[in-house]
């Protein structure tokens, strides 16, 4: 049997939650998105609409996916924008 964690929680101090979801990519490495509700956080720590997997495109992708690490960083930078 095999335990993997595939979403973290984050709260920020005033009480708002964002998810961090493991992802799959093309060669089958975890990569995470943030997502809040239908939206997922980019790069740039601003929203954007997640559309049905068939309708993502390269870009949408690649501004939406990271490391754990990164979107860590990306929560952190929210958090002290706030």
């Amino acid at each position: 049997m095999k335990f993997e964690i595939s979403e973290y929680i984050a709260t920020l101090p005033d009480g708002e939650e964002y998810f961090i979801c493991r992802c799959f990519g093309k060669d089958d490495t975890d990569i995470w998105k943030i997502k809040k509700d239908c939206y997922t956080i980019n790069i740039d720590g601003e929203f954007e609409y997640e559309s049905l997997p068939s309708n993502r495109t390269e870009d949408y992708l690649k501004n939406n996916r990271f490391s754990l690490e990164k979107a860590k960083e990306i929560l952190l930078k929210i958090e002290t924008e706030k």
